[in-house]
């Protein structure tokens, strides 16, 4: 949360718990089994977690803003999206950090299971896909106000969102993108651990999911100010975020027609597997690019 805490929730979203100290939160990641976390603060560190949260160390040095953070699926392999900045990368679980690609505004990185394969969206700027753990960096598509995206475990199936666009969708790591959907303002996108199931959400419009990996796309839940979304790694299980009154919402259901309301607070959802699910509030719902909702 932004000014707050992090909380962890190990029921699927029905009651939630406080860590560590009220901080400048904008993003949280997690290894699949939900042990390792790492999170990124606005003009602070980027802090790991090898306890599932209950404690804290704090990484690098102080920067402008860790703005998106990504994680393979054993907690060893870490990237970051720094706004105005490079992206980093860490090998050892988050205890060093090597600059990668070059300065950019960087909104959200995706990282495959094994953390070889990385994508990456910078605001008004292109899609950048990486195969060699964030070494070296291809831009793909064109210049866009890029605001998410999300990878399948393979790194293979890709989707991004526009803001005020499309939903674009790649089956080969990014070579090539379709647009999908209608023009939307689209804020976050999830993805299933093998691509087919996705879900979308847009600012003032409502949730979308799709279960063939794009294709075609269903509306579901009512017209809200829509900001996040979060998937399980089969699908079934999702949690968005509406930006005013600001409610979680839960589902469990593979292609839900509604959620449920939960928890106060703008957030940034991440699922850590066996119903267990993190949040941190991100600057980017605040501030533009950064602060328009």
């Amino acid at each position: 949360m932004y000014g707050g805490r992090i909380y962890i929730s190990i029921d699927s979203g029905v009651t939630w718990t406080p860590r560590e100290t009220e901080r400048n939160w904008e993003s949280i990641a997690s290894s699949a089994d939900g042990t390792k976390l790492v999170a990124g603060t606005q003009g602070g560190h980027v802090y790991t977690s090898i306890d599932s949260g209950s404690n804290w160390t704090p990484r690098d040095i102080v920067r402008t803003n860790w703005q998106s953070v990504a994680s393979s699926t054993d907690g060893t392999r870490l990237a970051a999206g720094l706004y105005n900045d490079f992206i980093h990368t860490s090998i050892d679980s988050g205890v060093t950090w090597t600059p990668r690609a070059s300065i950019k505004n960087w909104q959200r990185i995706a990282s495959s299971a094994d953390g070889t394969k990385l994508a990456a969206v910078a605001y008004n700027d292109q899609i950048f896909t990486s195969p060699d753990g964030g070494v070296n960096w291809t831009p793909r598509d064109s210049a866009r106000l890029w605001r998410f995206i999300a990878s399948s475990s393979d790194g293979t199936k890709l989707a991004a969102v526009e803001e005020g666009g499309y939903i674009y969708t790649s089956n080969n790591s990014g070579v090539t993108w379709t647009p999908r959907a209608t023009t939307n303002d689209w804020r976050s996108v999830a993805s299933s651990s093998d691509g087919s199931v996705l879900a979308a959400v847009a600012y003032g419009g409502q949730i979308y999911t799709s279960t063939d990996s794009g294709v075609t796309w269903t509306p579901s839940d009512s017209v809200r100010n829509w900001v996040w979304i979060a998937s399980s790694a089969d699908g079934t299980k999702k949690a968005a975020v509406d930006n005013s009154p600001g409610y979680i919402y839960t589902s469990t259901s593979l292609t839900a027609t509604s959620f449920s309301a939960g928890i106060t607070s703008l957030a940034e959802l991440v699922y850590a597997g066996s119903g267990q699910w993190l949040f941190a509030t991100p600057r980017s719902l605040l501030t533009s690019p950064q602060t328009t909702p």
